[in-house]
């Protein structure tokens, strides 16, 4: 059996530099995580968003599965707006 770096014998022997970069991966992610938290006391306020549609009264399927599927949650996420 072959010894040499990438052989058979090598497959089951924990590799250092794999770990290496598991460690700096996990340091990065947590990193990025802190500065998310913090970003998000500066973050602002959401702004409403409008569904409108200009275009001839036959609709894409598609476009008019998006509207039905929108526009209620558009209308309840206005009110909660407007009752704070």
């Amino acid at each position: 059996m072959s010894r040499t770096r990438g052989g058979p014998a090598n497959i089951a022997q924990p590799r250092g530099d794999l770990l290496v970069t598991a460690w700096i991966m996990f340091g990065i992610l947590h990193v990025m995580a802190v500065v998310l938290a913090f970003l998000a006391a500066y973050a602002p306020g959401s702004l409403p968003v409008h569904l409108v549609h200009t275009g001839p009264p036959l609709l894409p399927l598609k476009m008019r599965a998006f509207l039905d599927f929108a526009g209620p949650r558009l209308k309840a996420s206005l009110a909660d707006i407007a009752n704070i």
